[in-house]
């Protein structure tokens, strides 16, 4: 009979005649059995008194038709090395678990302690190690945790018996949500996320965020106190602006007095010409402390808009016309070109028209004599798109962001032929964004820079407006 396909199982076998006499054995029984390798006599081992004894209370006996008996051992040296490999794995994955900085908890499907960490251990103290504490109850160790004083959360003393249960049915659902812990004791907070695993056993991680927690706070405070700043130079800006105007509006008006000579002549020509410059510099001075105030009330959300239809075909004809003397001075050629039936839109016409008149002025001022700047306005869709395109010195890649923050200058000072404080584009950005619609800028150094207006056609809501619109909306049952 061949016994010796009973290893290809991984088992072992030690046939014995009906005297007690070793016939037969598989390679692996004597090392099984314990016998010392290098005896000189396995056979007279393998049936002494002590070892019989360990053949019968440990393998299978087989009564052969030939009389002869046949001790198969349960794979007892492949079960040896599978459970020394067990033991190495579970030695790691403990090794694991103690090394992880948070706390490990894991409960049967029954709601049995099966292990905890020694992180867990170390939080609380009072509970006995795992061997004593393997099979019990969740709720009799929370009972004991609350009885020690070390479970944070002030429920658990008030109404100990519904803290229990709920915790109990807290961690049975399928679907448990993480919850944040404050601990007054220890004064840290803490993030506890049941799991669940394919058997239906509960692991409980708790983590220490307190640090999370204070950079959530001091990144709170940071942000309230910008917002802060923000509001109080926001609101220096406007008062300054206010208490600026009104003696630079009586400079202005009395240097053109001047310089019109309406009560009589001047004198020396010279006073004139200063009663000008005095003028046009109040004038320039005015416009910027404008357009500080206009930047103040948009950062604090006040700048409001008089909404009603504009044409917007005459505002860039009025623009240009305004603008032309401005263009000849700098030799620089301005055209248009508008859709004949450009459809209106809904706006501040005042507003809308400051917004020309700072892309139209910023284009020549940044364009060498015998340039041209080209004002395109058309329907793309349910948009009006007004374009202002130029031949300037253009901007470059990296600071396409950068001009469109206030009070920044990017072009290189021997270009800058005209005063300017860097307002223009970032008010006219917050003024068109305002309506609802959006401006871009494409630019490459030395060929020009284009600026692109995309307003809503009126009748047709901007994308804020839509959006606002859906959530004033009341839902339906």
């Amino acid at each position: 009979m061949p016994y010796e396909l009973l290893t290809a199982s991984g088992l072992e076998y030690v046939q014995v005649s009906a005297t007690g006499e070793v016939l037969r054995y598989s390679p692996g029984a004597p090392a099984a059995l314990g016998v010392p390798d290098g005896d000189s006599d396995p056979r007279a081992s393998l049936v002494s008194s002590q070892r019989l004894q360990s053949l019968q209370s440990r393998a299978m006996v087989l009564a052969l038709q030939d009389s002869t008996a046949l001790y198969v051992l349960r794979g007892v040296a492949l079960r040896d090395q599978n459970s020394e490999e067990l033991h190495r794995h579970n030695r790691r994955l403990r090794d694991t678990l103690d090394a992880i900085d948070a706390t490990v908890v894991v409960y049967d499907r029954d709601r049995r302690y099966v292990l905890g960490n020694h992180a867990y251990h170390t939080m609380f103290p009072h509970l006995p190690p795992d061997d004593e504490m393997i099979g019990r109850r969740y709720e009799d160790i929370l009972a004991r945790s609350i009885e020690a004083g070390t479970v944070a959360d002030s429920e658990a003393y008030n109404d100990t018996v519904g803290f229990i249960a709920r915790r109990a049915e807290e961690i049975t659902r399928e679907d448990t949500s993480p919850r944040e812990v404050y601990n007054r004791a220890t004064n840290r907070w803490f993030m506890i996320r049941v799991s669940r695993t394919p058997d239906g056993s509960r692991v409980a991680l708790r983590v220490d965020i307190t640090a999370q927690k204070q950079l959530q706070t001091e990144l709170a405070e940071a942000h309230h106190a910008a917002e802060a700043a923000s509001r109080a130079k926001s609101q220096f800006l406007a008062n300054v602006s206010h208490e600026l105007r009104t003696p630079l509006n009586a400079v202005i008006n009395f240097a053109q007095l001047i310089a019109e000579e309406l009560h009589g002549p001047a004198g020396n020509p010279k006073y004139v010409e200063y009663a000008e410059t005095i003028r046009s510099s109040g004038q320039y001075l005015l416009a910027l402390f404008n357009d500080l105030l206009d930047l103040a009330r948009a950062d604090s959300d006040r700048l409001t808009l008089a909404r009603q239809p504009v044409n917007l075909r005459s505002q860039i004809a009025l623009v240009c016309r305004m603008m032309r003397a401005e263009a000849q001075s700098a030799q620089v050629n301005l055209t248009t070109n508008v859709q004949p039936e450009l459809p209106s839109v809904v706006g501040d016409g005042t507003r809308l028209r400051q917004v020309l008149v700072n892309l139209i002025s910023n284009a020549i001022k940044f364009t060498e004599p015998n340039g041209s700047v080209r004002v395109i306005a058309a329907k793309v869709d349910d948009w009006i798109e007004i374009t202002v395109a130029d031949t300037g010195c253009g901007i470059d890649p990296a600071d396409m962001e950068r001009v469109l923050l206030p009070f920044e200058q990017v072009v290189d000072p021997t270009r800058r032929l005209n005063p300017g404080a860097g307002l223009g584009l970032p008010l006219s950005k917050h003024l068109v964004e305002l309506h609802g619609g959006s401006l871009r800028l494409q630019s490459t150094p030395m060929k020009g820079t284009t600026v692109v207006v995309r307003l809503p056609v009126a009748g047709v809501p901007s994308a804020e407006e839509a959006t606002r619109s859906r959530h004033d909306t009341p839902a339906s049952n």
